[in-house]
């Protein structure tokens, strides 16, 4: 109920702002609403933070993830469902490298692919409504990870495979001449353990190997994000853009549905779903009459990774990003269009985990991008192709420090 209720006090705000208030106080008050609505939800309520995941757009990738007040392309479907937008149809096809530990106190690997192909429509184009919708499939991450006994019977440990797989509808909503944008995404989210190998203790003691019942499941998720236009001088040719986003977990259940006897008790511990999660971000945008551009963007977030595992357990992340873009409108050749990014984040792990002491995560991102064809705001009937690249970093109290260099690759078409 209380979710319900929130989004009624934040819908009915806003149909009263659209009747009584004009101008920069509306987008103000409704997106002070909004954030304090989403501070409200209860804590295990978190952003997305993992050594293992990775995150679609090479544009947002390369600036460290701090992407939830600037989404405006076809990754927004993960970082803010509200900022994706299109005058007309935008695809996305993209190529990247995920991070995964194969030993208990191994080094990072990147043997493993991530793809992401989106597509969005903005249904006014067809003269229906002021809507964007599309399609996306995204397949954020292979994990593999070693989850070990502490020497208590009916405990897990071992070789832990999940890969996910996601495929979603996007909506997004235009209000108040644009100030203010709220967006949703409806997700089949799918969940393959089949390449884990595990063992466990019985409840005499003696070890025993492991074969799930189920060794794949399904279930839905989504997000609700929202943005607003929070200052905006012309004159002085600045704004300063706000966003939330919230995700829920996946409804697979994959840990309980593993468990083969009642003698499995412990399993479900080592498989993680989707989690929960939250991110809030402001972004400065400042452009020249040189047709020059620079945004920086800051963002934070939570993480409960604890709530999606079946245990239950006290562990989860914190997560601060910064990064910036600095793109010139200027023929170049066949480029019309260059950007260049940076960022850096840092999520800090906290809690207890009884399958392994996660570490805090450090990257260093930076990336460019090219653009061809009419890239006007008029036109936007172009090409874009972007790379990203993310320098990882991963330890912990017990002395682990592996890095991990991750490339990402995407090409776009907006017409």
């Amino acid at each position: 109920m209380r979710h319900s209720t929130l989004q009624q006090i934040c819908f009915c705000s806003m149909k009263i702002f659209n009747h009584h208030i004009r101008g920069v106080a509306a987008p103000l008050f409704f997106t002070a609403i909004l954030l304090f609505s989403m501070v409200l939800i209860p804590p295990s309520h978190k952003a997305w933070a993992s050594p293992f995941m990775t995150f679609p757009g090479a544009r947002a990738k390369a600036m460290a993830g701090a992407f939830t007040a600037v989404a405006d392309d076809t990754s927004s479907v993960w970082y803010n469902p509200a900022g994706f937008n299109t005058k007309r149809v935008q695809c996305t096809m993209e190529w990247s490298q995920a991070p995964t530990i194969d030993e208990e106190t191994g080094s990072i690997e990147t043997d493993q692919t991530s793809w992401f192909l989106g597509a969005i429509v903005n249904l006014d184009w067809f003269k229906l409504m002021e809507l964007e919708t599309g399609l996306f499939f995204y397949s954020p991450y292979t994990a593999k990870y070693w989850a070990h006994d502490d020497g208590s019977r009916q405990k897990a440990w071992g070789h832990i495979h999940e890969t996910y797989r996601i495929l979603g509808i996007p909506l997004a909503k235009p209000f108040m001449d644009g100030r203010i944008r709220l967006g949703m995404t409806l997700e089949w989210v799918m969940l393959d353990i089949g390449g884990s190998d595990i063992a466990y203790r019985d409840p005499w003691g003696w070890e025993d190997g492991y074969s799930p019942l189920d060794d794949n499941g399904a279930g839905l998720s989504g997000s609700m994000g929202a943005q607003a236009l929070v200052i905006q001088d012309k004159d002085k040719s600045y704004d300063i853009k706000a966003g939330a986003v919230y995700r829920l977990n996946s409804s697979t259940d994959i840990g309980k549905n593993a468990m083969v006897n009642s003698y499995d008790k412990g399993i479900d511990a080592v498989f993680f779903d989707k989690p929960q999660s939250m991110d809030f971000g402001v972004a400065l945008n400042k452009w020249f009459p040189t047709k020059e551009n620079i945004c920086i963007s800051f963002q934070f977030g939570l993480t409960d990774w604890g709530k999606a595992g079946g245990a239950d357990e006290d562990f989860s992340y914190t997560n601060i990003a910064l990064g910036a873009e600095y793109e010139v409108v200027k023929k170049f050749g066949f480029i019309e269009k260059t950007a260049v990014r940076a960022g850096f984040y840092q999520s800090t792990a906290s809690g207890d985990s009884t399958i392994w002491n996660w570490p805090d995560v450090t990257g260093i991102t930076f990336g460019a991008g090219v653009g061809f064809g009419d890239v006007s705001e008029e036109g936007k009937d172009y090409f874009q192709i972007d790379l990203s690249q993310e320098l990882r970093s991963l330890e912990n109290s017990d002395g682990y420090d592996e890095s991990a260099s991750l490339t990402t690759f995407s090409v776009s078409w907006i017409f």
